[in-house]
């Protein structure tokens, strides 16, 4: 329960960041200070989408892989994706085709949802125990995806509109490295990675 609650508080605090960060300078209707997430979800990753749209995962037991799509403006949500068991954890949302591509840890999956029908676009097992796939960054060319048990990351190539491939590619990594969160630099030529075990 403490470690439930933990995450919840998380959550809230990067909403709140994220809520006051997109206030700055708007003459529009102002966003609220804090956007309360249902009591039994357990946040873990968020994205934002489209104009004042986000997305967050779940991680707690009663909603697990739940995806939740809310309105940074309004505060009001609805379900994405209903619980079903699979954790939901880092999530990145591609302009270009609106999709979301989402991590999911210790089952070593990726799932790639359409966020207009909520329909399954592609998905990929990357690995079987161990592994957990923690996070997920987009470039122009590809999304690569961590593994915070295994020294590779996965790449999924994405065409001119952001349409994924059907397979993809393990990318190795040296000696110990476990990949945890990751990033890319604007042109998407550099990708920062936290290596999460170093010995």
């Amino acid at each position: 329960m403490r470690a439930h609650a933990r995450h919840r508080h998380i959550g809230l605090v990067v909403l709140a960041g994220l809520i006051l960060l997109g206030s700055a300078g708007s003459s529009a209707r102002p966003f609220p200070d804090l956007i309360p997430l249902p009591a039994d979800f357990g946040p873990e990753g968020i994205a934002v989408g489209h104009g004042t749209t986000f997305y967050a995962g779940s991680l707690a037991a009663s909603t697990l892989g739940q995806i939740l799509v809310g309105d940074l403006r309004t505060g009001e949500m609805a379900t994405l994706v209903p619980p079903h068991g699979v954790p939901a954890i880092g999530l990145k949302h591609d302009a270009r085709s609106n999709l979301l591509f989402v991590a999911r840890g210790g089952s070593g999956r990726g799932t790639v949802y359409d966020v207009t029908s909520a329909e399954i676009v592609a998905s990929y097992q990357f690995q079987i125990a161990p592994t957990f796939i923690n996070d997920v960054v987009i470039t122009r060319e590809a999304a690569y995806f961590t593994d915070s048990q295994r020294p590779f990351l996965y790449k999924v190539a994405l065409g001119p509109a952001g349409a994924p491939a059907t397979t993809f590619i393990e990318v190795p990594l040296p000696g110990t490295f476990r990949t945890n969160g990751i990033a890319a630099t604007p042109n998407g030529t550099h990708l920062l990675v936290v290596n999460g075990m170093t010995a």
